[in-house]
């Protein structure tokens, strides 16, 4: 039961934030700098909050809802969002201290999530209001594979295997001419 509670403690963040961006949103619509910096400063303390809620699944490994708000931040807000975000969760996951290993996976996790955001940014540019609801189921089992699937094991080649799921990845989201579907 106490997972479940968990998880939901996690998505409640999520809800949070989506909240709490529309405010910043609506704040500053036509001041570009400090909607992109207020959305940068929300991200990144809303990834620094889920790493201090993380949950340990059994057989599974550490959840944490971390990529998932870096990844959508960099989707909505930009590049200097994502450079907020992701300085700040990965100031706060260095402070976190732990194993070399450990800190600098955790580090390219939250690296990797803020450049597949940027990434589906750059390819849907203005119509990010049209993405069809089962690209973004797509989009957050992907990048919470590339937390779950490389950032819990700290095997040698884990750099490598970071870029080579990201390249993977973000060739397979991005690939198609419209963001609707063609049904």
């Amino acid at each position: 039961m106490t997972l479940v509670l968990d998880l939901l403690e996690n998505a409640g963040l999520l809800l949070a934030v989506c909240f709490t961006y529309r405010f910043i949103a609506a704040r500053w619509p036509d001041d570009r700098l400090h909607r992109e910096s207020g959305a940068g400063v929300l991200f990144g303390a809303a990834a620094a909050i889920a790493m201090s809620m993380a949950v340990a699944v059994p057989g599974v490994g550490i959840f944490d809802a971390r990529t998932v708000v870096l990844s959508l931040g960099a989707l909505y807000g930009g590049p200097v969002t994502a450079a907020l975000a992701g300085g700040l969760a990965g100031g706060y996951r260095i402070y976190l201290g732990g194993e070399t290993a450990a800190i600098v996976v955790g580090v390219l996790v939250i690296t990797s999530a803020c450049l597949i955001g940027l990434g589906l940014r750059r390819r849907w540019r203005d119509r990010l209001t049209e993405i069809a609801g089962w690209r973004f189921l797509a989009f957050g089992a992907a990048v919470e594979e590339l937390q779950a699937g490389r950032g819990s094991r700290y095997d040698a080649g884990v750099v490598d295997a970071c870029l080579a799921e990201l390249e993977a990845r973000g060739g397979a989201w991005w690939s198609a001419d419209s963001p609707r579907d063609a049904a």
